[in-house]
C-alpha cells in the first residue's frame, strides 16, 4: 500500500525543488540506493527522481555484483560512466537554456528599437 501509516518521516534523504529550470535535484546517492535495497517502494514521483539520478541504476549494479556478474570496481566503472553522460546532458540543457534567454533578450531589444524608431516617424498634429 502506498498509503502513509504513523505520518512520520523515517529519514530525510534529500530534497527536490521543480520552481527553477532544470529542477534542482539534492538526494543523497547511497542512503536512496540503501532503502531501495531494504525493500522500500517510493511513490511514482520519487522513484522517477531517483531513476534520474541513478540509485536505481545502482542499486541494479549491485543486484549484478551480488549475482557474481562482474565485480564492485567494473560495478562502479559503469557507473561512472552513466553518470557521465547524465551530467553532459543536464549541461547541455543548462547551456542551451543560457542560448535562449540571450536570444530573448536580443530579441526584446530589436523589437523595442525598431518599435522606438518607428513612433519617431509618426508625423505630430
Amino acid at each position: 500500500s502506498r498509503v502513509k501509516r504513523a505520518g512520520k518521516v523515517i529519514e530525510r534523504i534529500g530534497s527536490y525543488n521543480p520552481n527553477v529550470n532544470p529542477a534542482i535535484i539534492d538526494i543523497k546517492l547511497d542512503r536512496a540506493v540503501y532503502w531501495l535495497e531494504t525493500g522500500a517502494q517510493p511513490t511514482e514521483t520519487a522513484d522517477r527522481l531517483l531513476a534520474y539520478i541513478g540509485a536505481k541504476y545502482k542499486k541494479h549494479l549491485n543486484g549484478g555484483v551480488a549475482k557474481g556478474a562482474f565485480d564492485q570496481a567494473e560495478a562502479d566503472k559503469r557507473f561512472e560512466l552513466w553518470l557521465s553522460k547524465k551530467e553532459a546532458k543536464i549541461q547541455a540543457k543548462i547551456d542551451g537554456l543560457d542560448s535562449d534567454a540571450k536570444k530573448k533578450v536580443l530579441a526584446n531589444l530589436k523589437k523595442e528599437k525598431s518599435t522606438d524608431c518607428d513612433s519617431a516617424l509618426i508625423p505630430l498634429l
